[in-house]
């Protein structure tokens, strides 16, 4: 056997000794390594994903078990879109324990006596399911997952010494990931500057302003007519508002630079519909 072709063998055994360990050690740390879960995004060099403050879900980090779902986020034309396969750990709520903690968490929120947004009940419901030990929720093809330390790049290194870090830690080979989140405000536009123009800010504010009443309109109808479907165990479900050609961009958003200034923009102009 030539020193190359040794060389070539030895190097494939220690790639394939590397993964058994990572994937032993993220097994270990609760990790479910025989479901893979994608997330489409424009960005790279994030290291952490930044959950959503909203979302049909409500606030979390967004990915879907079907590869392509998540195109709709991306502009596919940008040169930049990419996918990123990830691992998840911890049980995710389904449509009954959704379900209940909605219905709870609408009966609570109406005993304070004071109105309340779709946002405040998503959120309501959230609190309710993280205090029952679930980890992210899973409704169709999107899974939501409360909190970003409990996701991986299937290619994490899943260092024992950082199993509670939201990073995502270095690749195998010592590459950063790319990538952020493409749903809502986890997403990581291009720099283009902090705060390049006032027309940024406008067209930004517009956004959320779309966002929040689509995201309004679908809680309203089709996202409780596809609870309904999934718990009477049809696979069937109607299309919602980002299904219409044109919707998903204009609620997208992302004209201004990620920060502080681009979340208190996006979070104060969701306010400003009259859903």
């Amino acid at each position: 056997m030539s020193s190359r072709i040794k060389g070539i063998i030895d190097a494939v055994s220690d790639l394939a000794a590397d993964y058994s360990s990572r994937m032993a050690n993220a097994n270990d740390q609760g990790f479910d390594t025989g479901r893979v879960l994608y997330h489409h995004t424009e960005a790279d060099n994030i290291e952490e994903f930044i959950p959503s403050s909203k979302g049909k879900l409500g606030a979390g980090v967004y990915t879907s078990p079907n590869p392509q779902y998540g195109e709709r986020y991306v502009d596919q034309s940008s040169g930049s879109a990419n996918v990123l396969p990830l691992f998840a750990r911890g049980p995710l709520a389904k449509a009954a324990d959704i379900d209940a903690a909605s219905t709870a968490s609408r009966n609570a929120l109406l005993e304070n006596g004071q109105p309340f947004s779709v946002q405040e009940w998503k959120s309501s419901t959230n609190e309710i399911l993280k205090g029952k030990g679930f980890a992210g929720k899973e409704v169709g093809e999107e899974v939501s997952i409360f909190d970003p330390s409990n996701i991986r790049s299937v290619n994490a290194a899943f260092d024992p010494a950082k199993k509670g870090s939201s990073n995502l830690l270095a690749s195998a080979t010592g590459i950063g990931l790319l990538g952020a989140l493409g749903s809502e405000d986890a997403d990581a536009s291009p720099s283009k500057g902090l705060f390049d123009s006032m027309g940024d800010t406008a067209l930004e504010s517009m956004s959320g302003v779309n966002r929040a009443v689509a995201d309004g309109v679908n809680f309203l109808t089709s996202d409780q007519i596809n609870a309904i479907l999934n718990l009477s165990g049809s696979d069937k479900r109607i299309p919602d508002l980002y299904d219409i050609p044109g919707i998903e961009g204009g609620t997208q958003g992302n004209y201004m630079e990620p920060g502080l200034l681009r979340q208190i923009v996006r979070q104060g102009s969701e306010f400003l519909s009259p859903i």
